[in-house]
């Protein structure tokens, strides 16, 4: 070999090309397969976004060509390599160029856009009934990009569609009510409208565990059940001893002890009371009358068990006295007569209709007046 002849160096394989080539970063998560089959124009934008990033943080530039067409055409997925297959390229070394790829993919999914129904499917974008406003902000900002607003007007039509397209009734008729909403304070109303009504759930749900936790602490702290007490018992150990409501005196808790037991009272004539504990000329006003007959027997003493009893009104019922009487030949109205608090009052009848109807049997020896009155149903 002479010295003029220049040493050819040997060929390096393939193989030891890539090896040389810079190291690939590890724990990076390449592009998901690119999903073809639905909207493939929006799901290619997404993947060659993705695939974009993944390069830069990866380092892929510094590897060879070869290797990135082969690492892209693995990251498009089965259904996407087909697509690749049956595209035709200018030659085979355009095939093997990912820049041309890629360029064949623009073409093959991005389509001219019919602005007319991209702005349809804008318009009629309402917000989802568990959608948050972000996701419902975030959608509309990307159909808006194939609409082919004017800078002038793309704000004020986000605007008008955030306000028809919320499902906030309440929020909408507020926005509606702001004479200059622009974008930013439509979007910031929005966002602190959402953010309260979770704020008030989270409060509300906060205090209704705090109830039911009293209330099972309540019920745990209540004493035991503890029997009625017998009437028909006749031993006690221990006889309940407190002021008497009807003498004002201390004494077991039993009728017959009692000294206003069968007495009457001298100022107001009332029974099994004393005038020094009577009830009369206190009760500043009544707000319901509960009727009060003579207790006898050991119903007095049940009267004594109660400590939630408490005089407002007796009414006394004299049937001797009371009789219900006809004021006129066809009466419409019946009254009697009752004694509260030693006075009379008068009180209308309910008996569930103007005429009463008897059998014949007891009116015998009565005069029945023939009228002319039909009884409708």
């Amino acid at each position: 070999m002479s010295d003029s002849e220049e040493t050819t160096p040997p060929l390096r394989s393939q193989q030891s090309i890539v090896m040389q080539a810079a190291p690939l970063i590890q724990g990076i998560m390449p592009p998901k397969p690119l999903d073809t089959t639905s909207n493939i124009t929006e799901n290619w934008k997404q993947f060659k976004q993705i695939w974009e990033n993944y390069a830069i943080i990866t380092n892929l530039t510094a590897q060879t060509e070869q290797y990135r067409v082969a690492l892209f055409l693995h990251c498009l997925g089965p259904d996407a390599m087909k697509i690749y297959n049956g595209m035709q390229f200018a030659n085979e070394t355009d095939r093997r160029n990912l820049s041309k790829i890629i360029e064949k993919f623009d073409e093959f999914t991005i389509r001219e856009a019919n602005e007319t129904y991209e702005r349809y499917i804008f318009n009629g974008r309402n917000q989802g009934q568990d959608e948050s406003f972000d996701a419902y902000i975030t959608a509309l900002r990307s159909l808006a990009k194939t609409c082919g607003f004017c800078d002038c007007l793309a704000d004020s039509l986000l605007r008008d569609r955030i306000v028809l397209g919320i499902s906030n009734h309440t929020l909408r008729k507020r926005l509606l009510q702001e004479r200059k909403l622009h974008l930013k304070k439509c979007i910031d109303l929005c966002r602190n409208s959402e953010d309260a009504s979770s704020q008030i759930k989270n409060i509300s749900g906060a205090s209704s565990t705090t109830d039911d936790v009293h209330r099972l602490r309540v019920q745990a702290t209540k004493p035991p059940w503890k029997p009625k007490y017998d009437r028909n018992a006749k031993h006690h150990k221990h006889q309940k001893r407190k002021i008497c409501k009807f003498c004002g005196g201390n004494h077991p808790l039993k009728k017959e002890l009692c000294p206003a037991w069968q007495k009457r009272c001298q100022k107001c004539n009332g029974r099994n009371h004393f005038a020094t504990v009577c009830k009369k000329g206190q009760v500043h006003g009544v707000h319901g009358l509960s009727e009060q007959p003579e207790l006898d027997g050991d119903e007095r003493n049940d009267s004594y068990e109660s400590s939630d009893y408490e005089f407002l009104a007796v009414i006394a019922v004299e049937p001797s006295i009371h009789a219900i009487e006809q004021t006129s030949g066809y009466a419409r109205e019946i009254y009697t007569e009752m004694m509260i608090n030693n006075k009379k009052i008068k009180f209308q009848i309910d008996c569930e209709g103007s005429i009463n109807i008897i059998t014949k049997c007891h009116t015998t020896g009565s005069h029945v007046t023939s009228s002319n009155k039909t009884l409708k149903m």
